[in-house]
């Protein structure tokens, strides 16, 4: 049995600065945590409600003396980013300190008079910060497209007639062999056959192989391929 793995190919390639730059600022918006604001609301109905609120809110009443004095429930929603409010009362619930009150403000379900209370700050990773983050995915990522590469290479080798040895030499590859092993990675002895690839496809991909046949390249998600020869049954 051959089997390719993503570290083959790792450790063979550079990744510069120039990489890890483009990187971060293709990446920008996955490094930006954005502002939260504690949130909670009164909604009221009709302009002279929303007078009567915006007065109270001038006179310094909070936002539970405004709620009882209008009859309105007090809506609690929590931790909140700009964009999970409609516009308009965005804008208005993101320009108010922690702790404000602000004047009522109109959308399609009303008008909402808003507090705020903890502020949490965003900010953005710098390269710094997240460096060794892109530099080991760019690893992978240039890995995995090396180890596609190779893959093609060792099939078109055996579809112009080279043997699995003479694929594997042509390539600087190792090649693997396996005594007798059932269905369930035992030997003829009962135990378990040492250093069989750590995948339920490579015996179920032995066992569909005809004697003295090649199997096709097989992908194993996140561990590289495996092709192998079955050279007899018992």
């Amino acid at each position: 049995a051959e089997r390719v793995r993503e570290a083959f190919q790792a450790s063979g390639i550079a990744i510069d600065d120039a990489m890890i730059s483009e990187a971060y600022q293709q990446r920008q918006e996955e490094f930006n945590t954005p502002e939260r604001r504690q949130v909670s609301q009164i909604v009221v109905d009709g302009q002279a409600a929303a007078a009567r609120s915006g007065d109270m809110v001038t006179q310094g009443k909070s936002l539970d003396a405004i709620s009882k004095a209008l009859d309105s429930q007090i809506i609690d929603l929590g931790a909140v980013e700009m964009r999970d409010l409609p516009e308009g009362l965005a804008e208005a619930v993101f320009k108010l300190p922690a702790g404000g009150t602000g004047q009522p403000i109109k959308t399609a379900l009303g008008w909402h008079v808003v507090k705020v209370g903890q502020i949490q700050p965003g900010r953005v990773r710098t390269l710094a910060e997240v460096r060794g983050q892109l530099e080991q995915d760019l690893q992978r990522e240039k890995s995995l497209d090396g180890l596609s590469e190779l893959a093609n290479k060792v099939e078109d080798a055996l579809g112009g007639g080279a043997t699995l040895e003479e694929a594997a030499k042509r390539h600087t590859l190792k090649v693997v062999k396996f005594p007798a092993v059932d269905a369930s990675g035992r030997g003829p002895n009962g135990k378990a056959v040492a250093d069989l690839p750590k995948s339920d496809q490579f015996l179920d991909v032995a066992f569909q192989t005809d004697p003295n046949t090649e199997s096709p390249l097989t992908e194993v998600r996140n561990n590289g391929y495996f092709l192998l020869r079955v050279d007899g049954v018992t």
